[in-house]
């Protein structure tokens, strides 16, 4: 079985956030930031909708329920400061998603591997300083 370490240093979090950022890689910007402040597994995320993080008035929520695969538990879902900044810069990227509230939030869950996600969670295509196998699945806590 293949392990990841969580990314526990606020910089290289930044750093990543910055180069997803300057790429314009919403899309996997948003998968980041949700999996490190939320600690969701990668099977969970994928499922994530638009109305998780929207109400039909077009607002970000501030929480939502969801039930993990893996565990079958309920779990609320907080949804931070950094969630929300990251899901404005999305929508403004993605402007026609917001009319759509079924619609999943990182496409759907067959078009987008989990082969691809898990890359982009450990970092394999991005030029940063460091290397290893990084991962959010483990952090327990809102870090950002």
């Amino acid at each position: 079985m293949n392990f990841v370490e969580p990314i526990r240093d606020r910089k290289k979090i930044t750093q990543i956030k910055n180069q997803l950022r300057g790429q314009r890689r919403y899309r996997d910007l948003l998968l980041f930031v949700v999996g490190i402040n939320t600690a969701l597994r990668i099977s969970d995320l994928l499922q994530l909708r638009v109305v998780h993080l929207m109400d039909d008035q077009q607002h970000i929520k501030r929480r939502f329920w969801i039930r993990e695969q893996k565990r079958g538990k309920r779990h609320e879902i907080t949804i931070n400061k950094s969630i929300r900044e990251v899901f404005a810069e999305f929508l403004e990227e993605y402007s026609g998603i917001a009319n759509n509230p079924k619609h999943f939030l990182f496409s759907t869950p067959r078009s987008i591997t989990l082969h691809y996600q898990l890359s982009v969670v450990k970092l394999g295509n991005l030029s940063l300083p460091f290397a290893g196998k990084l991962g959010f699945a483990e952090i327990s806590a809102p870090i950002v």
